[in-house]
């Protein structure tokens, strides 16, 4: 039996990642518009291809990416405030919220040690005051540092609130899957396009705010209302400090998946520096939805963090930081006087009964019907209890819709009619705040908080839910209730001390309450200083100070990249990350020093390596297979064009010109479509065979043509063998790539004359990267490392097995080395162009780096270098070139394959050095 190292490995991190957690909680190719680019520089006059609007990057990246936070744009769906009128005309007033709503308590950061200017930016409604009026709440808002988006709530703001947010988004992050709403499907549409509408409003608002203070300011984006939103914000500023936390449950990645735009979600949510979550839980599934659904993975931050490593060269920060309360204004307030005489009065009214508090939101996902079962079913099962305990159901209201709120009601109000018929009436009270006198004050549940003996807080899912938090401040340290919460609740990590039950297990939940009331008082203040020292110092002024301070450190992860949007398709969007440095190539004019075609024209010998696939084909190469409509094979619709050949043979014709094409196709298909160029070089698998160029041949004293036994039957030239071994070890890797097939679904094997390539990317991601790595080491056990060399190119999902030391990068610089060697001029250091398009052309362009002494050349090219020291490059004649806005450690790029297609034919096109154009 195989051993899964990878789900080892991942488990062993997972578990210290969550130690440090709990510790520290105290290749895609698109064109943007020349006006939208920065450090990405010189845009055609005329781009091949129309692209969407892209950001325009900013100048000053490093001063950003070096200054401390000072403001603080704090985005959610909503403000914290109230907003009322005296009488129908009188004046509109605004006021925060009071210090339970977690978002008004983010206030204190204005007095904090840092001193951050904070501005609120959220939604409100537009429905109940006219555009005049708005004018007029928006100076109060103003007063109060917040920012509002006008939507009404009874038209889009619903489609966008109740129908996406609450409607999709709620319930499908409290694992209510979309089978349960008969008009997901038909109604997503509609509910989509409003919460993208919704979205970019919010994020033009903070746009316009933070713009002002765009070096020291810090976007934050709260809440699953506003997943789109750092999409949106990194779009008008690419730069900017940005920060998402998600305060629900993030569930598995099997529920994610069954939304339609689940790719583009977690995209936008990559958008940001730093992603934040309250639980590991939760973070480890959105690591895992990450891998599955957008292709990335983690890796491991300094200081206990995880990272989301894009396709697109960024290190995105997953945080785990669980919020806390006010815990000193709850503190304050629960032992002032006012409170203890409503404490008396409390206890008076329920004298010699153990009282049960139980706080709960109109929500499905609160369980508070199943609690009261669960309650019934302990009085069932504890006789002893009879008129000696009372429940104390408080029902707040919830953002869910009143008619589904309603329902909730009356199933609660129904149970616990039951209740007090078979028990008593006194064996349960419900406080409801459509009740008379069930609306309580802020004081009024402190007061019953710090009477309860015990508090049940049996929600089934919960990400936020501050209630145990409050009710743990509230405690009279001498005397403290017991806390028994969901084990589904992310709450449950950072409160010790506390009982945890399964809210669905009806006697778990009866047990455990029976116990709680029976707790001696050593056992119960030993519990609460376990769970009050933690709640009495992290604060939510703590929690905020701390996700600031570590945006500040993600963004350093990016500083010395430059960023742009680029479109997937679909509406997808990835933010790239670039090196500074990173350019478009273009050919420039000939008078200026540098440019591509200046350097071409006084160049005495050039030199051109190309990848094929990826790099050269166009969709001129539809015209090479339109007498054969039907063929479908990717061999076939890679047939080179007869404009593509033409070209080729064009640029190989120049005396000039050594041109070389690279390839990871085997020989037999190279020569098949080019062998009849005969002064064009070919390299196959990579470099396993070489074919040289006739001139360069003749030059080196190597045959051209065949003879005898020197090519094998039917190839129109000699192909020089780069191999130091014979391939004896292929017949035994194959056999065991043969048997990882059999037992990984979506894999296949690709055989080639010397190499093996083992394919995974239909296979499940976590199984076919773990098979990939277990692969890996067997192979390296039953063939000496001598022989081959295994390349694994995670983001393809490919596993390659080739001769030792045969690769892209080594290639070229043995064929470097040979023209170097050879009586072609290279008194003069030679013009050399190099494309590629993909990881293993990476190589080339990284052994070109070193060739001509690059201070930050990789190691390996520095050594494989050193082993050619007649190659000689000039920093100013090379240009190394990726294809696609990608990652890359090319100089510079191309957006497609038709512009690169385009320069070489315009170089062709020079003659007698001058160009032709």
């Amino acid at each position: 039996m195989l051993i899964p190292w990878g789900d080892i490995v991942f488990y062993v991190f997972s578990l210290a990642v969550a130690f440090m957690g709990s510790y520290f909680l105290g290749k895609t190719s698109a064109k943007p518009r020349e006006e939208d680019l920065g450090q990405i520089d010189d845009m055609p006059e005329q781009a091949p291809r129309p692209v969407r609007r892209l950001s325009k990057l900013l100048q000053d990246q490093k001063a950003n990416n070096t200054k401390k936070i000072k403001k603080v744009v704090i985005v959610a769906h909503s403000l914290p405030v109230q907003f009322n009128r005296e009488g129908d005309s009188g004046p509109w007033s605004v006021k925060w919220d009071d210090s339970r709503n977690w978002l008004a308590a983010m206030r204190m950061l204005q007095d904090a040690e840092e001193k951050y200017e904070v501005t609120w930016v959220g939604c409100m409604d537009a429905s109940q005051i006219t555009e005049d009026e708005q004018k007029d709440v928006e100076k109060e808002l103003e007063k109060h540092n917040c920012a509002p988006v006008w939507i009404k709530f009874t038209a889009l703001g619903d489609t966008y609130f109740r129908g996406f947010c609450k409607g999709v988004l709620w319930r499908l992050f409290h694992y209510v899957m979309p089978q349960a709403d008969p008009d997901f499907g038909e109604k997503w549409e509609e509910r989509w396009d409003a919460y993208q509408k919704v979205n970019r409003m919010i994020a033009e608002a903070a746009v316009r705010v933070a713009t002002p203070h765009a070096q020291d300011a810090a976007i934050w984006v709260h809440g699953y209302g506003c997943l789109l939103v750092p999409e949106f914000v990194r779009d008008a500023m690419p730069l900017a400090k940005l920060g998402i936390f998600v305060h629900t449950p993030w569930p598995t990645t099997d529920v994610v998946r069954c939304l339609p735009e689940r790719l583009r979600i977690i995209n936008a949510m990559l958008s940001a520096d730093i992603v934040g979550f309250h639980t590991y839980d939760y973070a480890r599934h959105f690591l895992s939805a990450c891998r599955r659904i957008a292709g990335t993975d983690f890796q491991a931050v300094a200081g206990g963090r995880l990272g989301v490593k894009t396709q697109s060269g960024r290190t995105v920060l997953v945080e785990i930081l669980h919020l806390g309360i006010n815990s000193t204004f709850f503190k304050d307030l629960a032992e002032g006087e006012k409170v203890k005489a409503t404490v008396e009065k409390i206890r008076k009214e329920h004298e010699g009964k153990k009282i049960v508090i139980g706080v709960d939101h109109l929500d499905l996902v609160k369980g508070t019907l199943v609690k009261l079962q669960a309650y019934e079913r302990f009085l069932e099962a504890h006789e002893e209890w009879k008129d000696k305990v009372v429940l104390i159901q408080v029902l707040l209201p919830s953002w869910n819709p009143p008619e589904e709120q309603k329902n909730i009601r009356t199933s609660v109000l129904g149970i616990v009619e039951s209740i007090q018929k078979n028990y008593g009436e006194k064996c349960i009270k419900v406080l409801d705040s459509k009740m008379k006198g069930g609306a309580l004050t802020v004081e009024e549940t402190v007061a019953y908080y710090r009477a309860a003996d015990a508090a049940l807080i049996s929600t089934f899912w919960d990400g936020l839910n501050l209630i145990p938090y409050e009710f743990t401040a509230s405690q009279d340290p001498t005397r403290p209730g017991v806390l028994i919460l969901s084990e589904f609740m992310g709450c449950t990590r950072s409160l010790s001390g506390a009982l945890r039950v399964n809210p669905w297990s009806l006697e778990s939940v009866s047990d455990k309450l029976n116990h709680a009331l029976k707790m001696d008082l050593k056992a119960r203040i030993s519990n609460h200083n376990r769970r009050a020292g933690y709640v009495l110092s992290h604060t939510t002024q703590r929690w905020a100070r701390n996700f600031l301070a570590d945006l500040d450190m993600a963004k350093s992860l990016q500083r010395d990249l430059s960023f742009v949007h680029v479109e997937q398709g679909a509406g997808v969007k990835q933010l790239v990350g670039f090196r500074k440095n990173f350019t478009h190539l273009q050919m420039g004019s000939p008078s200026e020093a540098g440019s591509l075609v200046s350097a071409y024209n006084k160049a005495q010998s050039r030199i051109f390596f190309l990848d094929y696939d990826g790099t050269l084909i166009t969709e001129d190469n539809l015209e090479a297979v339109q007498d054969d409509l039907a063929a479908q094979d990717y061999t076939r619709r890679c047939r080179p064009s007869t404009k593509l050949l033409t070209l080729l043979n064009a640029l190989a014709g120049d005396k000039r010109n050594i041109v070389f094409l690279v390839s990871g196709r085997e020989r037999r298909q190279l020569d098949k479509w080019f062998g009849r160029i005969e002064n064009l070089g070919l390299a196959a698998e990579k470099g396993c065979f070489i074919r040289w160029p006739k001139r360069l041949a003749q030059a080196l004293g190597k045959r051209h043509a065949p003879s005898g036994s020197e090519s094998p039957t039917g190839l129109t030239g000699v192909w020089e063998s780069a191999m130091r071994e014979r391939c004896e070890w292929k017949a035994d890797v194959l056999k065991l790539l043969k048997a990882y097939t059999e037992r990984t679904d979506g894999s296949y094997i690709e055989q080639k004359e010397v190499s093996l390539s083992w394919h995974y990317d239909a296979a499940d991601p976590v199984f076919g990267q773990n098979q990939a790595a277990e692969l890996h080491r067997y192979i390296e056990k039953i063939v000496s490392g001598a022989l081959i060399d295994i390349t694994p190119y995670a983001y393809h999902r490919i596993l390659e097995i080739k001769p030792k030391g045969v690769d892209k990068g080594s290639s070229v610089l043995h064929i470097l080395d040979q023209i170097f060697k050879s009586t072609i001029d290279t008194k003069t250091t030679p013009f050399v162009l190099t494309a590629g398009d993909e990881a293993s052309d990476e190589r080339m362009f990284e052994a070109l780096a070193a060739s001509y002494g690059a201070p930050q050349a990789a190691a390996w090219a520095t050594s494989a270098a050193a082993n050619h020291p007649r190659v000689k490059l000039d920093a100013s004649k090379t240009f190394t070139c990726c294809v696609g806005m990608k990652p890359s450690s090319a100089q510079y790029f191309v957006y497609d394959q038709r512009e690169l297609v385009n320069l070489l034919g315009r170089m062709a096109s020079i003659r007698g050095g001058s160009a032709r154009f």
